[in-house]
């Protein structure tokens, strides 16, 4: 006897179709959801998003080029190809963390003012990029020029500006996903941001016999 594939058929039609209006149902109720988050909201949260990863990037970039560095593993070209790369992605935060806070405060300074965690963090920040441009304009013509010797107050300035450069990179993105901090006077964190400073500059000194191995060598490739 052969079975009734008209029946079966026709069976199977209204159960595909209830199944597809559940579907769809879900779909419509999911769109309806997510219109309750503003495109601002969205322009926010994929701005944050991506600020993270640049974020996660520029770290990881100087944590292997100070390691590299510190078992004398590392060439000029690497040196300034690492330097490149990290200034642009300290430009792009820049540009994503300014967008950010005119998102958020419309840079009023009413709004700015009361916001310890947001004024530690640019603070951060700005010592950071001054930083930065003092390791790239100074320190890094000290590692890579052809002399082979680094005077006593060369031997500060290294150790000095590069703890200060992985520190604050460290530091910022923990000011930045600590939002209890924001619950402290700004004078507390100022304090805190002070001592942190001088426990960093104080600490590095402590590195200087290692630089005898940190020079970098010459390219293998020269021009």
């Amino acid at each position: 006897m052969r079975p009734n594939i008209g029946l079966s058929t026709k069976l199977a039609l209204p159960r595909c179709s209830v199944q597809v209006h559940k579907n769809l149902d879900i779909m419509f109720e999911l769109i309806t959801t997510f219109k309750l988050i503003t495109t601002t909201e969205w322009l926010r949260l994929g701005l944050l998003y991506s600020h993270l990863g640049l974020c996660i990037f520029a770290i990881s970039s100087i944590l292997k080029t100070d390691i590299a560095l510190f078992f004398g593993h590392v060439t000029h070209d690497e040196l300034a190809a690492t330097a490149k790369s990290v200034s642009v992605l300290l430009l792009l935060l820049w540009a994503t963390g300014l967008t950010i806070i005119y998102i958020d405060t419309g840079f009023l300074p009413s709004i700015l003012m009361t916001n310890s965690k947001l004024l530690l963090k640019l603070m951060c920040v700005c010592m950071l990029t001054l930083n930065g441009i003092l390791l790239h304009h100074i320190s890094f013509p000290v590692l890579t020029n052809n002399s082979g010797r680094i005077t006593a107050g060369e031997s500060v300035l290294l150790v000095v500006t590069g703890a200060l450069s992985t520190s604050h990179w460290l530091l910022a993105a923990f000011v930045g996903m600590s939002r209890p901090l924001g619950r402290l006077p700004f004078a507390t964190l100022f304090s805190a941001y002070g001592l942190f400073v001088l426990t960093v500059v104080v600490s590095s000194l402590f590195f200087i016999p290692t630089l005898s191995r940190v020079k970098p060598v010459a390219s293998s490739n020269p021009a």
